[in-house]
């Protein structure tokens, strides 16, 4: 279980307005727990797929869903980053800087996120 206490928005309520298939929800939520503080999982597909109980296309497919959704972002084999403004941080201060540093598309405050 992760110990990290800080996220740059309330994930469970940005969350809920979206409408993402459930094994995106989960795969999502697997990747929070197991990240390191500031957004990245070292996780491959397969292992991802154990947690869960899903095949490795049904894997491959909440990804993409993740992806399109701007939540998370493959950074190469086996390592996978959640967006800045849903991963833990260690402190407020962690999570705010990560935020600014982040590119204005990626965000998720924007008033039209999920609707686009």
């Amino acid at each position: 279980m992760s110990t990290l206490k800080w996220s740059a928005t309330n994930a469970d309520s940005l969350l809920a307005d979206l409408d993402l298939p459930p094994a995106a929800y989960r795969a999502l939520l697997k990747l929070r727990a197991r990240s390191e503080a500031g957004d990245r999982i070292a996780m491959d597909q397969a292992t991802l797929g154990q947690l869960l109980g899903l095949s490795r296309p049904s894997v491959n497919a909440a990804l993409r869903e993740l992806k399109l959704a701007k939540l998370v972002k493959k950074v190469r084999n086996g390592v996978y980053q959640i967006n800045p403004m849903l991963a833990g941080y260690n402190s407020p201060e962690d999570a705010l800087d990560a935020v600014k540093a982040m590119p204005k598309a990626d965000r998720l405050d924007s008033k039209t996120y999920v609707a686009d």
